[in-house]
């Protein structure tokens, strides 16, 4: 059965915990890009905002979506985890593309500063020329007990926010964490569990593990797959609920 989007809702204190002055896809932190953009933020918001909203009733949208995630885990979501990924979310129907944006999530303001396309001219994603989100991850930490899971990429991360997670993005494989002291704060006192996918993954979150194991309860380097490379979102295609997901990653 066809599911139309439901438009986006952001209200920020929605996502305010305790009273908290960081909201629920928030972090603490400004970006930590070592190379400004060469377009205007203004510039990116109107060229994002003029790609077509996503629509599950259109075919050639719904089949751009299935290669990103199952509709199942979109129809099953917690409304506002739909809401953020949903305003993440484009299509460009020149090139019949899914665009996702690349945020810089700070204190007081959710801030695109880039936004790629998937499977665009042969390359896995397509950054916007001019842009350097790689060095900008996204952390969307919203409990206080739950396990932090540390993935990689795009992909991965609109999976994981609809899975409900709390969540610490890295860009890519070849990302270094500038601000190792930021990063080691927001993981204190929780259970990490870092998901790697390739020989590429390890070698970039094994240093992050060291880093967080002096404030973290327990960091774990957790392989999906036993064979071949297999990520969050290959992870998830083969269960029908969110629930058996989530019952496989604490396994």
């Amino acid at each position: 059965m066809s599911v139309v989007a439901p438009p986006p809702n952001f209200d920020a204190s929605l996502y305010k915990i305790d009273g908290a002055t960081m909201n629920r896809f928030n972090s603490m932190r400004q970006s930590n890009s070592d190379e400004e953009n060469d377009v205007a933020f203004n510039v990116l918001d109107k060229e994002f905002d003029n790609f077509d909203r996503i629509d599950f009733q259109n075919p050639r949208h719904k089949d751009e979506l299935d290669g990103v995630f199952p509709i199942w885990l979109y129809n099953q979501a917690n409304p506002l985890d739909r809401d953020l990924a949903y305003s993440m979310s484009r299509f460009d129907n020149r090139h019949g593309r899914f665009v996702t944006g690349c945020y810089e999530n700070s204190q007081f303001e959710f801030k695109l500063i880039s936004y790629k396309h998937r499977r665009l001219y042969g390359q896995k994603w397509r950054t916007r020329a001019g842009t350097h989100p790689n060095n900008t991850p996204f952390i969307r930490i919203f409990t206080d007990d739950m396990t932090i899971f540390v993935i990689e990429g795009h992909r991965d991360l609109l999976n994981s926010l609809l899975l409900g997670l709390d969540v610490i993005m890295i860009p890519f494989a070849g990302y270094k964490n500038s601000e190792p002291l930021e990063m080691i704060e927001e993981v204190r006192d929780r259970n990490v569990v870092f998901l790697i996918e390739d020989d590429k993954a390890y070698k970039c979150m094994k240093p992050l593990a060291g880093e967080f194991a002096s404030s973290a309860k327990s960091v774990l380097l957790k392989e999906l797959g036993s064979a071949g490379k297999t990520d969050l979102s290959d992870y998830i295609q083969q269960f029908s609920t969110i629930q058996e997901v989530l019952d496989g990653l604490s396994s």
